[in-house]
């Protein structure tokens, strides 16, 4: 006698704890949101210093306030949900995953944020062009990583 059971893919579940679910699905959702926008800043910010780009750099730094805020958002869903929904096995996994995605996320934030501020520091400076090509081949790699 064989089993026709098997775990459901992210975004299909049982019909048990519908709401539980939902949530779940959400928090990722927008994990996958923030995660692109950070990913789009990584390269941004490396531009940004290449090109001395002084109000693109100030752009960035300002805008990391809406990044720490969503990431401490997301947190406190990822709490909630292990306080009142007591989550096991894969779905436990799947929370603490969302924990540690989340500061990671937020950290690859505030490092571009620096390379702004680095920006912003060495304007109106010229910089040597064997530097220049170190930092596009540094932001290019960085670039990769996240991807």
């Amino acid at each position: 006698m064989s089993s026709d059971i098997t775990s459901p893919e992210p975004g299909e579940h049982s019909d048990l704890r519908p709401a539980f679910h939902r949530e779940l699905d959400e928090i990722r959702e927008a994990i996958a949101k923030l995660s692109a926008g950070v990913t789009e800043a990584i390269p941004r910010a490396t531009e940004i210093m290449l090109k001395q780009d002084l109000e693109g750099a100030e752009y960035m730094i300002l805008g990391d306030d809406e990044v720490d805020a969503k990431s401490v958002e997301l947190e406190e869903r990822c709490y909630s949900v292990l306080a009142l929904q007591s989550p096991v096995a894969g779905d436990l996994r799947q929370v603490v995953s969302a924990l540690r995605i989340i500061a990671e996320v937020e950290r690859s934030a505030d490092l571009a944020v620096n390379i702004c501020k680095a920006a912003r520091r060495i304007y109106g400076h010229q910089l040597d062009p064997r530097l220049r090509g170190i930092i596009q081949k540094m932001g290019s790699q960085a670039s990769q990583l996240f991807k």
